[in-house]
């Protein structure tokens, strides 16, 4: 099996520049069975320490070659590079282009565009458009603006923040992109960001409020309550491995925003982190 990955990488690249790395080195424990097999390289015993020591340097050429045909110093600028030097494209980065997914619910909350984008979220249920990395598409919104987290939602926003313009669904982390293109956009009133109740939609929402420079607010139902977290929320969306970590920054995080803070108050006080798809419910 190819392995390309970045601490392989490290690992061969040290055998190239010293000629050997101590055996009981991380790298070394992972990444040295092979060789030893192949019969490029040998343990030998330096002062009180065993090393993996190179014997045949062409092998180990040759081996490189065969897993890393960029050579070892090469750096995949593209999904494609990441491809051909690496055998992985998210070694590359981001895609080229990141994809819009939106609903727009007014005539008159988006410019430069020939189609009109309300009859075609009518009509197909939403509007995509795609932003390049290196010059922002020239579609233009205004209005009251949503990023919502959740596609079920997402579908059904209009029903639970009043006089929206658009909707964006963010299906988690929004592309930065997409933060940079909003920012183009001058005539925004206000962006609501309507996420999860856990720690990921509270990062995220802290996430707009440093890097968007419009007006942002966490959107926390008004029917929503206390009890509702301790009965249909998890204790695992806040409480358990990496969500626990960001809700130790989370907690430090200032801000006026009453959504924000209201919410943090209910994880707290119920130990539960509460998924967005609970608004649904108010629909029945």
């Amino acid at each position: 099996m190819r392995d390309s990955s970045e601490s392989h990488r490290r690992f061969l690249q040290a055998l190239i520049l010293d000629g050997k790395i101590k055996r009981n080195h991380a790298l070394s424990r992972k990444y040295s069975q092979s060789l030893i097999d192949l019969e490029i390289v040998t343990i030998q015993r330096e002062g009180r320490s065993d090393y993996i020591v190179v014997t045949k340097p062409e092998n180990l050429h040759r081996y490189i070659e065969n897993r890393f045909p960029g050579g070892l110093d090469s750096s995949p600028n593209s999904r494609l590079e990441g491809v051909m030097l690496r055998g992985n494209s998210k070694l590359g980065g981001n895609a080229s282009s990141a994809i819009l997914i939106c609903r727009v619910f007014s005539n008159n909350s988006t410019t430069n565009v020939s189609v009109n984008p309300k009859d075609i979220t009518e009509e197909m249920g939403l509007f995509s458009v795609s932003i390049n990395s290196e010059n922002y598409t020239q579609m233009r919104v205004s209005g009251k603006v949503s990023i919502v987290e959740n596609l079920d939602v997402f579908m059904k926003i209009e029903c639970f923040i009043e006089s929206l313009d658009i909707a964006i669904y963010s299906g988690g982390i929004l592309d930065s992109r997409i933060i940079g293109w909003l920012n183009e956009c001058d005539d925004i009133s206000q962006i609501i960001h309507a996420g999860d109740y856990d720690s990921t939609g509270l990062k995220e929402f802290i996430r707009y409020e440093r890097e968007l420079k419009h007006n942002v607010e966490f959107y926390l139902n008004e029917d929503i309550e206390l009890g509702d977290f301790r009965t249909y929320g998890r204790s695992d969306l806040v409480g358990k491995g990496r969500n626990l970590g960001l809700m130790d920054s989370i907690r430090k995080h200032q801000s006026d925003d009453k959504g924000f803070n209201k919410s943090i108050e209910y994880i707290l006080e119920s130990g539960n982190g509460l998924e967005q798809e609970f608004l649904l419910s108010f629909l029945n």
